[in-house]
């Protein structure tokens, strides 16, 4: 239940700056156009960095709260697993916000389709339940794979050994 609720407060704390990238690539376009000797793609580049830079931030806080919550997950698999679900969850959003030129309402319906599909594919909201045609899909998700880490067998099937 932890871990449900510090993905959910670090994916919900992340997502209003991943949905403001929009917004700031048609504000560099415009600076851009106006002063000649600005570049777009760097700034792209750079925004992603930042973006990117905030999401770890986010996933490391997260991190800590778990340690303090619960202490034993503590191993850097853990982190990194904890990194790519975050990842995972919120790149379309940035590839989408800053590389397409999708106005602000596809972006956002878009973007949170991972997060959407996550919820309802993924089975860790539910371990062990869903239909077995659907159930397959649960190998896409990260997030599936993260809760396999978890030290105590809390009814996931198909866990990989490794």
């Amino acid at each position: 239940l932890v871990l449900v609720a510090a993905g959910m407060v670090s994916f919900f704390t992340a997502n209003p700056y991943f949905l403001q990238l929009v917004d700031w690539r048609i504000y560099m376009a415009e600076e851009a156009e106006a002063l000649l000797h600005s570049s777009k793609s760097m700034n792209r580049m750079l925004k992603t960095m930042l973006t990117m830079f905030i999401l770890f931030v986010v996933t490391v806080i997260q991190f800590v709260c778990l340690e303090v919550v619960i202490g034993t997950l503590t191993t850097a698999p853990f982190f990194f697993g904890m990194l790519f679900d975050n990842v995972s969850l919120l790149v379309t959003m940035v590839t989408l916000g800053l590389y397409t030129d999708l106005p602000d309402q596809m972006v956002q319906i878009f973007g949170a389709m991972p997060f959407l599909l996550m919820i309802f594919f993924s089975t860790t909201f539910s371990p062990g339940a869903g239909v077995n045609g659907v159930k397959a899909l649960r190998y896409i998700f990260s997030r599936f794979y993260l809760w396999c880490m978890l030290p105590v067998d809390i009814g996931m099937e198909g866990c990989p050994t490794d």
